[in-house]
């Protein structure tokens, strides 16, 4: 479902004609997570094609509901429910989501909360409002997500690690409930909209794993293999400090949307880069074998679900 009311140009591409896609205002390409998986990188991989045009911000959030934490219930501790609460943009109405969109065959946003497991109703809103858009889901061993989670948020959580891990209602090992996550996206849109990336492969093998994902979009991924920028990209920090969120939340204002959609993409991803830095240093604490062995119980459900789903070994995530 496209904007009502959209500027609609004298042609598509060829690639927006084999998606069925128009050009407008609202997105069509979610990238939907996980968290600590990469995703900020690929959304300024994507950036670079010039048939896609991704949200000045990343993390819009629209389609998180406006009370976030009210339909966790016993999933999320209070603490958590309340931040989320505060990320959801859905307050702000369509026509403020409609501002962050640049004109383009493929338009696309990232926002790693829709996928988080306590939210089975976002799917759902996103097919009503979006109609039927191209979603892609970063995965990484689930472990090590988990640990990059919580150092990122060591500040405000002093518990040890692996009690903040071990602990079913905190975030971290939630948002490492890949199947779960996905279960809702499934239902509503089918595997044939969804693309699963392994964050190894995009972070090892980057033009191959892009090259996917372009096709899976029905684009050429030769402007995105030839940039010079693609090489800028790779490396990243694994955090995002008070600056990087103070300027996502500028940016996502229509003031500022207007004026990052004018910059050239190369500048916006330096620029971008320049304010990414850790949270916190990390705990540089090991998890023990017992541990782990705790972890890979509760996530052995998820990990099977997702080699299910991709035809994957994921045996090196249990090791």
């Amino acid at each position: 479902m496209i904007a009502a009311g959209a500027p609609a140009p004298a042609a598509l591409t060829a690639a927006g004609r084999r998606l069925g896609l128009t050009v407008g205002r609202l997105p069509n390409l979610l990238v939907i997570g996980a968290m600590k998986c990469g995703t900020s990188s690929l959304h300024r991989y994507l950036d670079l094609h010039p048939e896609i045009a991704m949200s000045g911000a990343k993390e819009l959030n629209f389609f998180l509901p406006v009370d976030a934490g009210a339909g966790a219930g016993s999933a999320v501790d209070d603490r958590e429910a309340a931040l989320l609460a505060e990320r959801s943009n859905r307050g702000r109405g369509m026509r403020w989501y409609e501002s962050q969109f640049a004109e383009a065959p493929i338009r696309g946003e990232s926002s790693v909360a829709y996928s988080f497991p306590w939210f089975p109703d976002v799917a759902a809103e996103i097919a009503n409002e979006l109609g039927e858009p191209r979603l892609v889901y970063v995965v990484r061993d689930p472990i090590e997500r988990m640990l990059s989670h919580r150092d990122q948020f060591a500040r405000r959580d002093p518990r040890p690690p692996a009690q903040a891990l071990l602990d079913e209602r905190a975030p971290y090992l939630q948002a490492s409930r890949y199947a779960t996550a996905l279960a809702p996206f499934l239902e509503r849109f089918g595997r044939e909209q969804l693309l699963i990336v392994d964050q190894a492969r995009l972070r090892d093998e980057r033009g191959a794993a892009l090259e996917e994902i372009l096709g899976f979009l029905g684009l050429d991924p030769s402007p995105v293999l030839a940039s010079p920028a693609l090489a800028d990209e790779s490396n990243v920090s694994s955090g995002k400090g008070r600056a990087f969120r103070v300027a996502e939340k500028a940016r996502s204002s229509k003031a500022g949307a207007a004026v990052a959609s004018r910059l050239p993409r190369r500048l916006r991803s330096r620029v971008a880069d320049s304010l990414r830095k850790d949270d916190a240093p990390g705990s540089g604490e090991e998890l023990t074998t017992e541990q782990r062995g705790r972890l890979l119980a509760l996530l052995e459900p998820e990990i099977a679900g997702i080699e299910e789903l991709t035809g994957w070994d994921l045996s090196r995530w249990r090791t």
